[in-house]
């Protein structure tokens, strides 16, 4: 799995890494959960290359060996996939519904990705241009500290974007660059 985020989301030019997946998920065969989870980053650099009925395919069969094997965290996983592939086919409506899900899935038990759902939930929001849904989430998905730079970053960026469309831009480019400060330790 870690392998996979790397893939998708390190510097691996997108189309070896989309070959380095395919054969991962052809060694991955024995391994349904392993399997589900090879599935969903390669939809994902099928989205990057603009394959997006493949994409939605791979997410289909993940989501499914996910909802077989009663891995809620991994399904969570595949509601953030799925509304990204959205997001960049340019349906942000399909992209708030599978954030939704995963949000409702998971953001009361788990607070600490109550902040990153949120962002992502936000961020399709945003773009339907239904700014005051956003900023409402935002407010109620703001994370207790801001050290969690993985969790929150989704989140500072759509925080900063309202508070600009806002007349605030200056407390959102201060937000932006506290976390760039944060992450650059």
């Amino acid at each position: 799995d870690l392998l996979c985020m790397c893939l998708v989301h390190g510097p691996t030019p997108v189309s070896v890494a989309t070959e380095r997946a395919t054969a991962m998920l052809a060694d991955a065969r024995a391994n349904p959960g392993l399997r589900a989870n090879v599935m969903a980053a390669l939809a994902e650099l099928k989205a990057m290359q603009k394959s997006f009925d493949e994409a939605r395919e791979l997410l289909g069969d993940a989501r499914q060996t996910y909802e077989q094997l009663g891995l809620r965290l991994g399904l969570v996983g595949v509601m953030q996939v799925q509304g990204l592939v959205e997001l960049l086919a340019g349906d942000a409506g399909e992209a708030e519904r599978a954030f939704r899900e995963g949000y409702e899935l998971i953001a009361v038990e788990l607070p600490t990705w109550r902040a990153y759902q949120a962002g992502l939930l936000a961020e399709a929001l945003y773009e339907q241009d239904r700014l005051d849904e956003a900023r409402l989430l935002i407010e109620t998905g703001e994370p207790d500290q801001l050290d969690d730079l993985e969790n929150i970053f989704g989140w500072a960026v759509v925080k900063a974007r309202l508070l600009a469309r806002a007349g605030a831009a200056d407390e959102g480019e201060e937000l932006l660059r506290d976390i760039a400060a944060r992450a650059a330790q």
